[in-house]
Order: C-alpha cells, then sequence, then structure tokens
C-alpha cells in the first residue's frame, strides 16, 4: 500500500469480510490516517483483531480512542 485511498479501500474490504455492514460504520480520510467510527466499543475491539491478522498488519499503526458518542479505530502507515 502507498496511499490512504488505498489503506481506506484495504480497511473496507476488511470490513466486509469481517461481517460489518456498511451502516455499522463511518470513515474519516485524513492526511495521513484513515478512522473508522463506531457506536460500540467492541466492534472497535473485533475489527482490531481483523486487522492483526490481515497481510498487511505489518504496514500499519492500530490506535483506538474514544470521541463523544463514538469509538474511533485509527489506521496510519509506519
Amino acid at each position: 500500500m502507498t496511499s490512504v485511498e488505498e489503506l481506506r479501500d484495504n480497511a473496507i474490504c476488511l470490513l466486509k469480510e469481517a461481517g460489518f455492514d456498511s451502516d455499522l460504520y463511518i470513515i474519516k480520510m485524513h492526511e495521513s490516517s484513515v478512522c473508522i467510527h463506531f457506536d460500540d466499543p467492541g466492534a472497535v475491539e473485533y475489527f482490531k483483531g481483523e486487522v492483526e491478522n490481515c497481510e498487511w498488519a505489518e504496514e500499519v499503526i492500530f490506535e483506538s480512542r474514544r470521541e463523544g458518542k463514538r469509538y474511533v479505530a485509527a489506521l496510519q502507515f509506519w
């Protein structure tokens, strides 16, 4: 992967493969990261496990945080 857009596309594929419907998350693009907003903290933890086991896991940093009522999974390149 070489761009944030490609990272977003891979994250969307991973979300679909993990069984997340598109109405369960919101994706926000930033200059150097992709943030996926969920309503449930368990969704972030589940997605974290999926990211840790995917083929591009070593290329990204996974961080989680809370923003207001939402729980955020943030992905960015090393």
